[in-house]
């Protein structure tokens, strides 16, 4: 994959990042490469039931998983 295939979509507020992701993947209407991002993030999830907490427009929350 080159850089030029992945592609940024800067939403206002959303429950979770992942779960609105996972919703348009569930709906066929994802693309491989797509990153989501929010200003505000509501109900964010982490792994093992974790949650991720922050503050609006103060922090940036990522995880990577990829080589």
């Amino acid at each position: 994959m080159t850089r030029s295939d992945y592609f940024l979509h800067v939403l206002d507020q959303a429950d979770s990042t992942n779960n609105y992701a996972m919703g348009l993947a569930y709906a066929d209407r994802a693309a491989h490469g797509e990153a989501y991002f929010t200003d505000h993030q509501l109900q964010g999830k982490g792994q093992r039931g974790k949650q991720w907490l922050a503050e609006k427009g103060a922090n940036i929350a990522l995880y990577r998983d990829w080589e």
